[in-house]
C-alpha cells in the first residue's frame, strides 16, 4: 500500500516542480525554492571539501578559518532552504486547489475510473484499492499525460515513447 502511495505522491510532486506552468506569484516561489535548493547542495559540497582539506597534515590555520566559514554558509543555505521549502509547500496547496490545478484534473481522471479520493490519498489505501489502482496504472497515466501536456511549461519537451 504504501509503494502505491508513494508513487502517486512523487509524481504529483514532480508535475508540480518541473512540468506545470503557474501563474507568475506561484512561479517564482517555485524558482526560489529549487535555488535554495541547490545553493543547500552547493554549500554542502563546499563544507566537505573545505573540510577534507583541513584534516590534511599540511593544513594551515586559514584552511580552518576556510572550514569554519563553509560550515556557517551551509547552516545559512540549510536554514533557507527550509523557509523556501515552507513557503512553496504552502503554494502547492493553494494551486492545487484551483479548479484549473493539475491536481484537480489528475482527481477528475481519479473519479472517472472508479477511484475515490481516500483510496490514493491518505485514508482507505488498502490492499484491494491499491490492486484497482495498479490495474489501472497504463490507463491512468496515460490520462494523466494528455493533461500534463495541456498544462505544461513551454520549454518542458514531450517524451519520445
Amino acid at each position: 500500500m504504501g509503494p502505491v502511495d508513494k508513487i502517486l505522491e512523487t509524481f504529483k510532486a514532480w508535475v508540480i516542480f518541473e512540468i506545470e506552468e503557474l501563474p507568475e506569484e506561484a512561479k517564482l516561489i517555485r524558482e526560489t525554492c529549487k535555488s535554495a535548493k541547490e545553493a543547500h547542495v552547493a554549500a554542502v559540497a563546499a563544507e566537505n571539501a573545505a573540510r577534507n582539506e583541513a584534516e590534511t597534515p599540511s593544513s594551515t590555520p586559514e584552511h580552518l578559518a576556510v572550514h569554519k566559514d563553509a560550515q556557517a554558509a551551509r547552516k545559512v543555505a540549510k536554514k533557507e532552504e527550509a523557509k523556501s521549502k515552507l513557503n512553496c509547500d504552502e503554494m502547492v496547496k493553494r494551486h492545487n486547489s484551483r479548479l484549473c490545478s493539475l491536481s484537480q484534473s489528475f482527481d477528475a481522471t481519479f473519479r472517472a475510473n472508479g477511484i475515490k479520493k481516500e483510496h490514493f490519498h491518505g485514508g482507505k489505501c488498502n490492499g484491494v484499492n491499491c490492486i484497482r489502482i495498479m490495474d489501472k496504472a497504463d490507463e491512468l497515466f496515460a490520462k494523466f499525460a494528455v493533461s500534463i501536456k495541456e498544462k505544461k511549461v513551454l520549454t518542458a519537451q514531450d517524451a519520445q515513447h
